[in-house]
């Protein structure tokens, strides 16, 4: 598999667009491997997945038309992100400063993903 590289400034790319779905509702978490979340949105009548990925060589984060299968197990970080993010609304997005650091808040809740790799 070719390795595509996720910079910062793919990153900010990313920001962007999800600046669009703004004050979407979270409906939903799967978590489909070790190192992977998928939330659910919804915004405008439409549904989003938005899949985020911390795996050591190929993280990433993009929108997906896929709704991802969960663990056999449910693992306790799926079981405490629905149980406290499954109704909010995703506030802001931001990315801090230039680095690879992804910011989601839900309020008094915060979604930070580092995609730095090993």
């Amino acid at each position: 598999m070719k390795r595509i590289q996720f910079e910062a400034i793919t990153l900010a790319a990313v920001c962007a667009e999800l600046q669009e779905i703004t004050g979407a509702k979270v409906q939903g978490v799967r978590q489909p491997n070790d190192d992977t979340v998928v939330l659910e949105l919804f915004s405008r009548g439409k549904s989003y997945q938005l899949l985020i990925s911390a795996h050591p060589e190929f993280f990433r984060v993009y929108f997906t038309n896929r709704k991802p299968r969960n663990l056999k197990n449910l693992p306790q970080f799926c079981s405490a992100l629905r149980a406290n993010l499954i109704g909010l609304h995703l506030e802001q997005v931001t990315m801090v400063g230039s680095d690879r650091i992804l910011r989601l808040d839900f309020g008094d809740w915060k979604l930070i993903a580092e995609l730095m790799g090993k």
